[in-house]
């Protein structure tokens, strides 16, 4: 069941406020969870004959941060599970249409006060999200089941913890995809692996009191299983960003990618051509406005890469001491190169957050979500969080 649910920050409260967290000697560790119930008309998103279904949520979550002269680690995790309890006029037992999602993060940092430190960062994630409806087979439904674990691990650079750092990483990444398509929607039909390992550049400097300029690079080999050819893939990008304490930051950043499979380019030089522009305003302390727009290019596995723009806004505000809104909205058009294929994603919400208090707080949440080769679903949603 695919839900919209909040997406609110690791270690914070629905209001925006720290939470104060269990703390011993350098030791801060930020545990919470929600309790909510959703319902959504549409729960396969098909572009027609809809199915209503309702649900629960259990999402626990931590976050901790450990702090020594040795070392720093910083680890931040959520599962969301999303239980069906019942689905109207469909013949599919409501629990096997739940699901669990799964986020993890972590860097650990030795040595961290001195000029040189080793990094070792850790990624891993599972997110089930929705399958254009128009690949083959697919009959109106389709379920797309994304797991990945990512590891680097290198130097950084950073002298006298100055204005200049340095970081170059090494990563190895395994991402696979479970896809189900047709009538017999809860069957994978088909599952593919993409294997990929190469090195990270990331250099920043703070040359001016309000701005950084930020340099970044990738190279990898990967490989998918199947038909498709093994490749290697290249980016870099240079970017000018503001400071975020300040109350109008421009954020912009341009760049080049190429994917070669089998050797050969197969990427065109204009889709190559990537570009980042964000704008955040916050014209008074309780108001921000978030305006963004992006062009860049993807590995797929169902073409041989995706070319897409994306644009976003995002307001928040907080008409009270307890009380957080916050609406959202984007919309990203992608082409698939190889196949006549093109999408239109559109994606936006508007939630509100009351803190009873620093451990507990509701939030409540409607949505709009709609996909040129799929379908829509207005998803509404309600929650309690219980934090520390």
């Amino acid at each position: 069941m695919l839900l919209l649910l909040s997406s609110i920050a690791l270690g914070q409260d629905p209001a925006g406020q720290d939470l104060d967290g269990i703390r011993a000697k350098g030791l801060e560790v930020a545990p919470y969870v929600d309790l909510g119930a959703s319902f959504t008309p549409n729960v396969y998103r098909t572009p027609g004959n809809p199915k209503p279904a309702a649900g629960a949520l259990l999402r626990p979550g931590l976050t901790l941060r450990w702090q020594t002269p040795e070392f720093a680690l910083n680890l931040a995790g959520q599962a969301a599970r999303r239980q069906v309890l019942f689905v109207v006029g469909d013949d599919v037992s409501a629990w096997q249409l739940s699901r669990t999602d799964l986020n993890l993060k972590g860097e650990l940092l030795l040595r961290p006060d001195k000029p040189l430190s080793v990094v070792i960062r850790e990624q891993a994630g599972r997110a089930h999200t929705l399958a254009p409806s128009s690949l083959a087979g697919a009959s109106g439904k389709g379920l797309a089941v994304r797991q990945n674990t990512l590891t680097q691990a290198g130097v950084r650079y950073q002298p006298g913890r100055g204005a200049l750092s340095i970081a170059l990483l090494g990563r190895g990444e395994v991402e696979q995809h479970n896809v189900t398509v047709g009538p017999n929607y809860l069957v994978p039909t088909s599952s593919i692996t993409r294997l990929s390992g190469g090195g990270d550049l990331q250099a920043k400097w703070a040359f001016f009191p309000r701005t950084e300029l930020v340099v970044n690079g990738q190279i990898e080999g990967y490989a998918w299983t199947g038909a498709q050819l093994p490749g290697w893939g290249w980016r870099a990008n240079a970017g000018i960003y503001g400071r975020v304490n300040y109350p109008l930051v421009i954020n912009v950043a341009a760049g080049f990618a190429q994917l070669r499979d089998g050797g050969v380019m197969s990427t065109t030089p204009l889709d190559g051509v990537t570009v980042k522009v964000a704008g955040i305003w916050k014209p008074t302390r309780t108001q921000s406005l978030r305006l963004a727009y992006e062009k860049d290019l993807e590995d797929s596995w169902y073409a041989p890469y995706l070319h897409f723009h994306r644009a976003s806004l995002r307001y928040g505000v907080a008409p009270g001491k307890r009380t957080q809104l916050t609406s959202q909205g984007s919309v990203r058009w992608e082409q698939a190169r190889g196949l006549a294929y093109q999408d239109v994603v559109v994606s936006s919400s508007i939630k509100v957050d009351y803190a009873l208090s620093q451990q507990l707080s509701l939030g409540a949440q409607a949505g709009l979500d709609w996909r040129l080769q799929a379908g829509w679903d207005v998803p509404v949603s309600a929650w309690i969080r219980v934090g520390w």
